[in-house]
This record gives C-alpha cells, sequence and structure tokens, in this order.
C-alpha cells in the first residue's frame, strides 16, 4: 500500500512525549515504533482526513465500533497531540527510508 503524504510536524507538541505516552498505551495494538501489521492500522499510514479527526478518535471514541476505544480518561488532550506528532515524525522517517 503506497503511504500518503504525511501531514505537515506539528511545532509546538513534545514528540518525545509522545513516544512515552505512545509505548504505554498505543504500541500494544498499533506496534513498537509506530510499525503496525496485520489487522490493526499501521499509523504511519494515516490519511489527511484521520489526522483533522485525531482527538475525535483518541479521546472522543468515535471509531469505537471499529474497536479503537475512547482513551479520554488516560489520555490528555496534550498527550493526544503529543502521540499524533510522534505519529507524524515517524510518517516522515518512513516517506525519507522509501524515496531514497
Amino acid at each position: 500500500m503506497p503511504q500518503p503524504e504525511p501531514p505537515p510536524m506539528i511545532a509546538d507538541a513534545d514528540i518525545d512525549r509522545g513516544k512515552l505516552v505512545y509505548h504505554q498505551y498505543c504500541g500494544v495494538c498499533h506496534g513498537a515504533g509506530v510499525k503496525g501489521g496485520g489487522v490493526i492500522p499501521d499509523l504511519r499510514y494515516t490519511v489527511a482526513g484521520k489526522h483533522m479527526v485525531w482527538e475525535d478518535i483518541v479521546r472522543g471514541g468515535i471509531l469505537a465500533e471499529q474497536g479503537m476505544v475512547s482513551f479520554a480518561e488516560v489520555v490528555s488532550k496534550e498527550d493526544s497531540r503529543a502521540i499524533q506528532a510522534y505519529v507524524i515524525s515517524e510518517a516522515h522517517r518512513l516517506k525519507e527510508e522509501t524515496t531514497q
């Protein structure tokens, strides 16, 4: 599957914090280092539309029927944004690796 163009980096988010929180709550399903495979989506391939509703997915639970429950009780808005920044940074890393 071709990788969609990653969105711009989130300048005011803490990527290191995002990496930490991602591995605490997201990595079990979406893979270590944001390298998912199989049934659960590889978040490095997240399309722009889903990035636009990231908060609604992570904390709002809009994809609960598909198995992505709300993490609002354990992931703050700031942490959600940091996770998204980390995911975007890994998408950019993948893009660089595949275009060399």
